[in-house]
Formats: C-alpha cells, sequence, structure tokens
C-alpha cells in the first residue's frame, strides 16, 4: 500500500472515529450533565445517609451483573466486529445468541443468590439493616441489567455507538430519575430510588433490544440468516478471560465504597460516592473514544496494519489528553463549589475528589491501553495487571480507611489507577512495538502543566462562591485556556479533521434548532 493510500486510510478511520466518539463524548456530556442534576437533586432530597445505602446495593447489583455476562459483553466487541468486517453474519449471529443464552441464564442464578444471601450481606458484612428490604427488590434489576449490558456490548462491536448511548446512558438515567420522583412523592425513600433503578433496568432493556432488531436485523431481528459454525471453546475461553479482568478491575473501583461501608457508617458512603461521580468526569472522553476504538483496534490489528495502529492509537492519546485537561483543572480549581450543590455537608469530599481525579488524569494520560491489549490477543495481561491492582488497592483501602476516612479510601483508588496504567503502557510497548507518545506530546504536557497551575493559583487567591453557576464559569473558563494553549502550541492536519468533524457537528445541532 501506497504512502497516499496509508494517509487516505489512516484519516477515513480518524474521521470515523472522531465522529462515533464525538456522538457518544456528547451522549456522555448530556448523560453527566443529566446525571449532576439527578444526583443533585436524589442528594438534596435524600440526604448523604440514605444515598450511601443505595450506593452499596447498587454496587451488589453491578458486582452480580458483571459476573453474569460472564465476559460476552466484551468479548463481542472482537469477535461479533471481526465476523462482520468478514461478511460472516451467520458467525456473528451465533456468538450473540451464545452469549445471550448464558449471561441469561446467570443472571437468574445472580438474582436468586442476592434474594437467599441479602441478609449476611446487609447485616453481617456492613452492619445496616436497611440495606436487607434494598438487596430483596434491588435484585429483581439484575437480569434486565445484565441482558441490557449484553445487548450494549453488540452495539459497540457494531460500531453504532450512537444508539448504544442513547439505550444504556441516556434512557436509564431519564427513567430512574423520573421513576424516582413519581415513588418519593408517594412518601417512598430508599425503596423509590430502587424502584427507579429497576424501572430504568427494564426501559434501557427494552430500547437496546429494539435498537438491534431493527437496525442489525440480521444479527439479532427476524431477518433468515442461519447460525455459522464458531469456536466455542475458544470464544468462551475469551470472554472468561475478559470477565476475570472486568471482576479484577471492579474490585479495584468499587473496593473503596464497600470498604467505606464496612468501616464507616453510610453518610460517608454517599459523601465519597458523589466525590468519585465528580473524579469519573475526567475519563469520560477516553472512554467515548475507547466505545469505537476497540473495534478499530480489533479490525485493524487483524489485517496486520501495525503502522495504522501507531498512528491512531498516537492521535486518540493526544486529544484524549488534550480534552481531559479542562474538566481536571476545573475539579482542582471549583470543586468545593461543585460539591455544595449536592448539599453542604458534602463539601468535606474534596480531598478524595482531588485524589481520585489525579488518578484518573493518568489513566486518562496512558491512552486505550488496555483496549490495545485486550483486542490484539493479549487480554491475559490485562487480568495479571488489574488482578494485582485489585488486590493493592483493596490491601490499601482496608489500612487506609480505618485511619484516614474518605481520602484513604481515594488514595487508595487513585494510586490502585496510576500503576496499572503504567502496566499497561510498558505491555503495551513490548509486545505491540507501540507507545501513545511522540515528540509532540511535549506541547500536551507543556499545556497541562500551564493548565493546572493557573487552577491552582485559581484555588489559592480566588474566593469562589459556593455555588453552580460559578462552578460552570469556572469550567468554560478551563476549556478556554487550553484551547488557547492547544493553538499556540501548533495544529495538525489531523487536528484539523477533528475540530472539522466537532464544528461540522454543532452546525447541524443548530441548524436542527
Amino acid at each position: 500500500m501506497t504512502a497516499d493510500e496509508n494517509r487516505v486510510e489512516y484519516e477515513q478511520y480518524l474521521s470515523k472515529m472522531t465522529k462515533e466518539a464525538g456522538f457518544a463524548f456528547s451522549g456522555k456530556v448530556f448523560g453527566v450533565f443529566f446525571g449532576f442534576v439527578a444526583q443533585a437533586i436524589i442528594a438534596n432530597l435524600l440526604g448523604a445517609d440514605i444515598l450511601g445505602v443505595f450506593v452499596l446495593a447498587w454496587t451488589v447489583v453491578q458486582a452480580v451483573t458483571l459476573l453474569a455476562t460472564l465476559g460476552f459483553e466484551n468479548s463481542f466487541i472482537r469477535y461479533i466486529s471481526m465476523y462482520v468486517s468478514q461478511d460472516r453474519t451467520g458467525e456473528a449471529r451465533s456468538v450473540f445468541f451464545l452469549g445471550t443464552r448464558l449471561a441469561l441464564l446467570a443472571a437468574v442464578v445472580g438474582a436468586l443468590a442476592v434474594v437467599v444471601l441479602r441478609e449476611p450481606i446487609a447485616i453481617g458484612l456492613f452492619d445496616e439493616p436497611r440495606l436487607e428490604s434494598g438487596l430483596l427488590w434491588i435484585a429483581l434489576a439484575i437480569i434486565p441489567f445484565t441482558l441490557a449490558r449484553i445487548f450494549g456490548g453488540a452495539l459497540r462491536a457494531l460500531k453504532d455507538v450512537k444508539r448504544f448511548v442513547l439505550g444504556f446512558d441516556v434512557s436509564w438515567r431519564v427513567a430512574r430519575l423520573v421513576v424516582f420522583l413519581v415513588l418519593y412523592l408517594l412518601g417512598l425513600k430508599l425503596l423509590g430510588l430502587v424502584g427507579g433503578a429497576i424501572a430504568a433496568s427494564v426501559v434501557a432493556l427494552i430500547i437496546l433490544w429494539r435498537f438491534l432488531r431493527v437496525g442489525f436485523p440480521s444479527l439479532a431481528g427476524d431477518e433468515a440468516v442461519e447460525g455459522g459454525s464458531i469456536p466455542v471453546r475458544s470464544i468462551t475461553a475469551y470472554s472468561i478471560a475478559m470477565l476475570a479482568d472486568g471482576a479484577m478491575a471492579f474490585a479495584m473501583q468499587h473496593s473503596d465504597r464497600l470498604v467505606l461501608g464496612i468501616f464507616l457508617d453510610s453518610a460517608h458512603v454517599g459523601v465519597y460516592n458523589i466525590a468519585a461521580l465528580i473524579a469519573s468526569l475526567t475519563t469520560f472522553v477516553l472512554f467515548s473514544f475507547n466505545a469505537i476504538f476497540s473495534s478499530v483496534i480489533a479490525d485493524v490489528y487483524h489485517r496486520d496494519r501495525g503502522d495504522l495502529l501507531r498512528s491512531l492509537f498516537r492521535s486518540v492519546t493526544r486529544w484524549v489528553i488534550i480534552l481531559t485537561l479542562p474538566v481536571y483543572a476545573w475539579i482542582l480549581a471549583a470543586g468545593e463549589a461543585t460539591l455544595s450543590v449536592f448539599g453542604s455537608e458534602f463539601i468535606v469530599g474534596y480531598v478524595p475528589l482531588v485524589i481520585l481525579a489525579t488518578g484518573q488524569l493518568v489513566a486518562a494520560g496512558t491512552g486505550s491501553v488496555g483496549i490495545c491489549l485486550a483486542m490484539t490477543g493479549h487480554q491475559k495481561y490485562n487480568v495479571y495487571n488489574t488482578l494485582t491492582m485489585a488486590i493493592l488497592s483493596i490491601a490499601l483501602n482496608m489500612i487506609l480507611v480505618p485511619r484516614m476516612g474518605i481520602a484513604g479510601a481515594g488514595f487508595a483508588t487513585g494510586a490502585a489507577y496510576v500503576f496499572v496504567n503504567i502496566a499497561r503502557l510498558v505491555e503495551v510497548r513490548l509486545l505491540l512495538g507501540i507507545t501513545p507518545y511522540n515528540g509532540r506530546t511535549l506541547k500536551v504536557i507543556a499545556t497541562g502543566a500551564i493548565t493546572i497551575g493557573v487552577a491552582l493559583l485559581f484555588r489559592r487567591y480566588a474566593a469562589l462562591p459556593m455555588n453552580f453557576l460559578w462552578s460552570v464559569v469556572v469550567l468554560i473558563g478551563c476549556a478556554i485556556l487550553v484551547g488557547l494553549l492547544t493553538v499556540m502550541m501548533g495544529v495538525r492536519d489531523e487536528d484539523r479533521t477533528v475540530f472539522r468533524m466537532a464544528m461540522n457537528k454543532i452546525i447541524r445541532w443548530r441548524g436542527g434548532a
């Protein structure tokens, strides 16, 4: 393939990823904004204490549904994407129904287990009697939420990020808030929030299934496509490896809340959960690109196009860092004002908020290293990494939470994020021979150093009012600062491609309005 042909293919992939990741990003922005509004309403109506009880119950549901997917949620991205790109629709259909049937069976078992074990979990583990009734009812969400995760994985494999975001992120958040408010008006508080989660899971399941049947009838609809022969053992083994990786990652990411629930009261869990929610904003740019880049990696790698993978990897990482910097600077400068929106009792979460955001900034700065390992057949290294870091996170939480409270939980989890992503970065270099950095990374580092310095100076010398409006003003200011610095550092052709796609989307939005 000639240099010109390489360039054309590179620009086509970059344009596709920018477009799809742009929708995922805008969907995430809506989801985050709506999630902020919803969490602020819920926190102000229920307080940190009841919110903390729900967080523990929903964490149990997330853990069970993760296990119930048996790893197919992520293995779909590799196998369905691969078969579809090879026009082997029958095999893709077989993979889809294999994962769906096994996940449904596992979800039924998981829901029954939660019902049976609700008392030991609530009383024996967390010493929280209110959690028992919450677990009894929230077990109803396990089956629909598991299947929603499975169907979402299929949409991501088919590169349909738009429907994935609408069905999984947006619809779930909206339905939960609406149902909760109705039940709250009827006098239900904790059970109102539980009922909202159950209803939202059912709504997300129905919407995602409809998207699959209508948009991809050859995969999930009534279109007459015979299932092809697939290597069930190999696919299942890969899925189990992805499950192990996901389970360890979950343990790393959620052990903080669980350990807080064991050693401290529910109010501390509620405060920490809001801090973690805000800190997670530093990763949604990375997740937006990962949603489409994962299937692109699988496609490019199986075509033996290492040169193209290297170029795309570097461009994606550079833009992930640039777009994440305003969010991190905003957290540094206006974190307390943002926390105050949820209630004055949540302002004490500023220290764990900054610690968590710092760890997740490092994760964003390493790019899609975990996805690169998983989509190129090196998923076992992800398992080793996350197993080690899950153990480290749990151990640090057990040591630091009794001594430092919620700040200790933030430090333990933030440190785990840093170590696991540095390990993945080294492994991608050794196994694939690529890195997400080049000479232009120095300009991004300079942009980051200046932005963070300005944010710290602003926090030290500016008396920011504790309200949402000023928090938004600071966020806009951080975005403008990073944009100006990026332009001053120099813009290349691929940067113009990303900018052009973004402007076209804005123009379409305005035209639609």
